[in-house]
């Protein structure tokens, strides 16, 4: 699932093939992520379910592994980073062959994690940009109800009703 969004999730892009580089990137953007992977916590994570606060969960990994369109597969795990922010192992591999591929949300949070390590990571001026992923809106259940009531009852019901419910709720 891709995440473009604010949440503390990573990287987590779907690229496609057509956009990987002909050549990789292999400099200090690169060697932050390695060094960051390398002192991550594995675990899991529910980065696919936008309606809740992220979690990691220690230890943990999946029963499957992301394979991308151009064929590199991670592993089953997510990591935790050192600032808090939550990745896969792709993210290396992302930030070598699909550079051009990172859209804004990503960019601001690299520059997040280069600010915890003293790095300045210089943000592309041709950076993707797009529509954030948005939360579905809760429904208002009361406001459901009160419009399904006063399309069936007159009003005299619907006032003690709201009387009523007001009452049960003080």
């Amino acid at each position: 699932m891709h995440r473009n969004d604010k949440s503390k999730f990573l990287l987590y892009i779907e690229p496609n093939k057509n956009e990987k580089l002909e050549k990789p990137i292999n400099d200090y953007l690169t060697q932050l992520m390695e060094l960051n992977l390398s002192k991550a916590i594995r675990g899991n994570a529910n980065y696919s379910n936008v309606d809740i606060p992220e979690k990691f969960y220690d230890g943990g990994g999946w029963r499957g592994s992301h394979k991308t369109d151009c064929g590199e597969k991670s592993s089953n795990y997510d990591y935790l980073l050192e600032n808090g922010m939550i990745v896969n192992d792709l993210s290396i591999f992302y930030l070598k062959w699909y550079r051009n591929s990172i859209h804004e949300n990503d960019w601001n949070k690299l520059r997040e994690l280069g600010k915890y390590y003293n790095v300045d990571v210089k943000i592309p001026p041709n950076i993707k940009q797009s529509n954030p992923t948005i939360k579905p809106e809760t429904p208002n259940i009361e406001k459901i109800m009160v419009d399904e009531l006063t399309k069936s009852i007159n009003n005299d019901i619907f006032n003690e009703i709201m009387r009523i419910g007001k009452t049960y709720n003080e």
